[in-house]
């Protein structure tokens, strides 16, 4: 095997690692939004959320769920920088990407505020 084809058969095996990951947490999101009725939660777009970017008022946006951590990020275990870097914007693959379990997703999902409307989902099954 050459060195480009081996070079090209491991950036294909990150690949699919990545998209099994996110098939997983596809899978996750399916199974938590199955327990809420989204018809009831409040949309927000994604430009609404961008306005909520700082320490004071920080939303963001994880499997198209949207979230106020405002009140979280002194209590976030690494910081409240991390989460500053996608204040206002989607953290979904910043989330699971890290290796966040189910059970931060439980503890994330007390900061749930909203959705985003179904034109601008990518996680959610419409």
């Amino acid at each position: 095997m050459t060195f480009l084809s081996a070079n090209i058969h491991r950036q294909a095996a990150l690949i699919v690692t990545m998209f099994s990951r996110i098939s997983i947490f596809c899978k996750s999101i399916d199974i938590f939004s199955e327990s809420v009725d989204l018809r009831k939660l409040p949309e927000y777009s994604l430009k609404e959320v961008q306005e909520h970017f700082t320490p004071q008022d920080c939303w963001i946006i994880i499997g198209d769920f949207v979230y106020d951590v405002t009140e979280f990020l002194r209590k976030h275990p690494a910081g409240d920088e991390v989460m500053l870097d996608y204040a206002g914007r989607d953290a979904t693959l910043a989330f699971k990407g890290v290796g966040h379990s189910n059970a931060a997703l439980k503890i994330l999902n007390q900061y749930l505020i909203g959705i985003l409307p179904p034109k601008e989902r990518i996680y959610l099954r419409n």
